[in-house]
């Protein structure tokens, strides 16, 4: 067990909250480890009292949003930050192996991990190429702006977005360019979230991959992934409204692509035509993920699951605080949680909560579920680690003084 599990009084304190479950259910997400992965910020006790004593205070200006990689082969886990670093922790009780300075920025996005090398970008606008055994870096291509989205990985290519909204097509063996579109954002105030790009085969054969990925103005724009060549766009958002964004990035089900403007609500794509199938007018919805014949929404304080087929809405959830993160779906159950507030999982088909994990100061972070354990990062730079087939550990009893 990691040490910090003493050291802190606040850490009592989340696996207090974690005990908590919702339902009667039999369903098991236990706490296997957490570890304390990104240094401490400014601590408010500090303020008042000895700065030596911060270590035994909680944050208060802490903000992490990073998203963990599990890599099986190595039993590792890596984990960006606020720090300008990448943390390389072992996934087996969660003590940091070594921190591997980037050049500059700071990684926020899930890595991507191809042919033992890692690929991500960071917050100062470069796309990297590292070996993490040694951390030493094979290549580094300098962008147009930051990349604060995980790199989408397509054979040996790397697609990319950054925060100019720009798409670049890289091949991940040189780090060359092979095409870039150029998509400048829109005047009017945006929410600042910019959509991942899909890729979709729209014959049975593959033989033409298309790209889709969303924008600012409220369209979703149409390429061929080999060229980049635009083949068409889909005005979606309300242009005669405030914050249009199509922000959440697409998702693919049952022969439709899936996207939400956030001022006007869901709608289905045919993805060879760009004909919309069906509306649902579910506004302000900033992720989206699919599974089984459902497409599921997520956005502020609010969950709901649709009918692929016609949009119907199959149920609601509701959450008391946040912005929600990314949603996974596994083995029946749907994963989201939201900062500042918790961990859920839902039955996917019911949307019934089976589990409650508050960890006192949320997630921001997309989780990885890639094992049998999800690995996931609060805001406050815990990397926990829990898992289903974990029945929990034996908690001897907290004195009240803590808390």
């Amino acid at each position: 067990m990691n040490g910090a599990f003493l050291k802190n009084p606040c850490v009592f304190t989340l696996i207090f909250l974690c005990s908590f479950r919702i339902s009667s259910h039999q369903y098991q997400l236990n706490i296997t480890w957490l570890s304390p992965v990104v240094s401490n910020g400014a601590c408010l006790g500090s303020l008042i009292g000895d700065p030596k004593q911060a270590d035994d205070c909680a944050t208060w200006t802490r903000h992490e949003a990073a998203s963990p990689l599990f890599d099986a082969a190595r039993n590792m886990i890596y984990v960006g930050g606020s720090d300008g670093l990448l943390h390389v922790v072992s996934a087996r009780d969660g003590a940091l192996k070594k921190n591997i300075k980037l050049p500059e920025g700071n990684l926020h996005a899930k890595p991507v991990l191809w042919e033992n090398h890692l690929f991500f970008g960071t917050s100062a606008g470069d796309i990297i190429k590292m070996d993490p055994g040694t951390g030493n870096i094979v290549w580094k291509l300098k962008v147009d702006a930051e990349v604060e989205n995980q790199i989408v990985l397509q054979g040996s290519t790397l697609f990319v977005v950054t925060g100019a909204a720009t798409i670049y097509a890289v091949d991940a063996v040189t780090g060359t360019i092979l095409w870039n579109q150029k998509r400048p954002l829109p005047p009017h105030i945006f929410i600042g979230t910019i959509s991942n790009p899909l890729l979709v085969s729209i014959n049975e054969t593959g033989e033409k991959l298309i790209l889709i990925c969303g924008h600012p103005s409220g369209r979703v724009d149409f390429y061929e992934a080999k060229t980049g060549k635009a083949i068409f766009n889909v005005m979606v958002g309300d242009l005669t409204s405030e914050f249009p964004d199509v922000a959440a990035s697409p998702v693919f089900n049952q022969g439709s692509v899936i996207v939400a403007s956030f001022n006007r609500g869901i709608v289905s794509l045919d993805p060879s035509t760009g004909e919309i199938r069906w509306k649902l007018a579910e506004k302000e919805k900033t992720k989206l993920a699919a599974a089984e014949g459902l497409i599921f929404a997520a956005g502020n304080k609010s969950v709901i699951a649709m009918n692929a087929q016609d949009g119907k809405v199959v149920w609601r959830f509701t959450f008391d605080k946040g912005a929600p993160t990314e949603m996974i779906i596994k083995n029946g159950f749907l994963y989201f949680a939201s900062a500042p507030g918790a961990l859920y999982v839902l039955k996917a088909n019911t949307g019934m909560p089976v589990r409650y994990i508050g960890s006192g100061q949320g997630f921001a972070g997309e989780f990885d579920f890639s094992s049998n354990q999800l690995f996931a990062i609060s805001t406050a730079g815990y990397l926990y680690a829990m898992s289903p087939d974990f029945k929990g550990i034996v908690q001897r009893a907290i004195s009240s003084a803590l808390f």
